[in-house]
């Protein structure tokens, strides 16, 4: 079991600079019209919208019936991004805090995560939650864990639906899981979750399954370009400099920690398939925003 360093007077300072200074980002710049859409969700609370899970609406819903303006509907997102980075410090446990506040400010993705209401923003929390929980739990069998996991993998299909090819990569990183019987109590709960979703999207006809893997870019022929463009968008995501730096480092990374091999097939089996399915049409660089953590770790 790897032991914690208890949370440094550093990482505080930094995360209350962070909510702050992204405080005043979101009050004095205007939505983007994507968040004016889920403005609109949220209005209209449901277990589904037509092209998005239901948490974005519910999580702009918790705020802006009371707090009006751009921060209403910004602050679940801004305090989440805070809470992202207080769990890759949990995770990766720097041993140079220094280096690890730089390589965070310097990564588009989480800049823009640090105000703008967006999916990408929880469920880059919820990653990075799971994947502290995931680590007590694979080296200690316990029911409350594996609860824990459940609950946190069920938000995480409510979320965005990019999360299953991050669990699915978790999953076949450690078979031994199956052969605990509380891996299973987990999965149901993780089931019951989502549950309703699916219900609405059965009542719905599956409109947004329907949207995203038939109806969404139309009939498009093959370019070379849909490839390249997302190559580029990765190092443009995660920030123009700092990529060239920290995927090359996430590709040679090695360690003799069995624990690591989460990090490795959801990192690889994330950019992989959306490198696939590039060749089937245009993919938006922030499709990977899932592989975000175990790049960073």
């Amino acid at each position: 079991m790897i032991k914690e360093k208890e949370t440094s007077k550093a990482l505080i300072y930094f995360l209350v600079g962070w909510v702050l200074l992204n405080v005043l980002q979101a009050i004095g710049t205007g939505l983007f019209h994507d968040e004016g859409l889920y403005w609109m969700f949220s209005t209209q609370p449901d277990w589904g919208y037509f092209d998005h899970p239901p948490m974005i609406g519910w999580l702009i819903a918790l705020t802006s019936s009371w707090l009006p303006g751009e921060l209403g509907v910004r602050l679940p997102f801004i305090l989440m991004s805070a809470g992202s980075i207080f769990f890759l410090w949990k995770l990766t446990q720097p041993k140079d805090e220094i280096l690890f506040f730089t390589l965070i400010s310097a990564m588009s993705i989480l800049h823009l995560g640090g105000f703008f209401a967006a999916p990408d923003v929880p469920l880059i929390f919820l990653i990075s939650l799971l994947l502290w929980v995931y680590r007590k739990y694979y080296y200690q069998d316990s029911i409350f864990l594996a609860v824990c996991l459940g609950l946190i993998l069920g938000l995480m299909g409510l979320t965005k639906y990019h999360s299953a090819i991050f669990a699915i990569a978790v999953g076949l990183s450690n078979l031994k899981l199956y052969s605990r019987w509380t891996f299973y109590t987990g999965l149901v709960i993780a089931g019951l979750i989502i549950a309703p979703h699916i219900y609405w999207q059965f009542q719905n006809d599956f409109v947004t399954f329907d949207f995203h893997l038939f109806n969404r870019r139309g009939a498009q022929p093959f370019s070379w370009s849909y490839p390249l463009e997302y190559l580029l968008g990765q190092l443009l995501v995660y920030g123009p400099l700092v990529s060239l730096v920290v995927i090359p480092a996430a590709i040679k990374y090695f360690s003799d920690l069995h624990y690591d091999c989460a990090m490795k097939y959801s990192f690889y089996t994330i950019l992989v398939f959306f490198l696939i399915m590039s060749f089937r049409g245009r993919v938006e660089a922030n499709w990977t925003a899932a592989a975000f953590v175990p790049m960073v770790y």
